[in-house]
């Protein structure tokens, strides 16, 4: 009898280290899409004159698995690189995703989604980090 309370004690402990270890890994994406967001806003900031004309400004989402081509301008190459760092840090699938809108004032909505449930389906399910703030 004793074992098998013990056995019942041990898979509790290991389920409450699993709990742990999920929490731990969402905090850890969440702190990377900050990141990501921050990064891109000190992007925009650098470049403010483009960034108030909408030159950033993308049409819907980047999806880190398809991100789009460099191009020559550097406002296209800095929209790649920043897509491609989103599939780096978050994973390269079609759930990780990013969009730039910034108006002719300065103001500006960095926004990061990335995969909280790998079961999820639709993109609602997928919430990130926006970060808001004007130049």
């Amino acid at each position: 009898m004793a074992v098998f309370l013990l056995s019942i004690a041990f898979l509790g402990m290991a389920s409450l280290q699993a709990a742990s270890l999920r929490g731990h890994s969402d905090a850890l994406a969440q702190s990377a899409a900050s990141m990501a967001s921050h990064s891109l806003f000190e992007a925009l900031r650098a470049d403010a004159d483009s960034a108030r004309r909408g030159a950033y400004n993308t049409d819907g989402y980047l999806y880190a698995d398809t991100c789009p081509e460099a191009g020559t301008s550097p406002v296209g190459k800095q929209l790649h690189d920043w897509c491609e760092s989103l599939g780096i840090a978050l994973g390269a699938t079609s759930h990780t995703s990013g969009s730039v809108q910034c108006d002719t004032e300065g103001d500006c909505v960095v926004t990061v989604n990335f995969d909280h449930d790998a079961n999820a389906v639709s993109e609602s399910e997928h919430p990130g980090v926006a970060i808001e703030g004007t130049l």
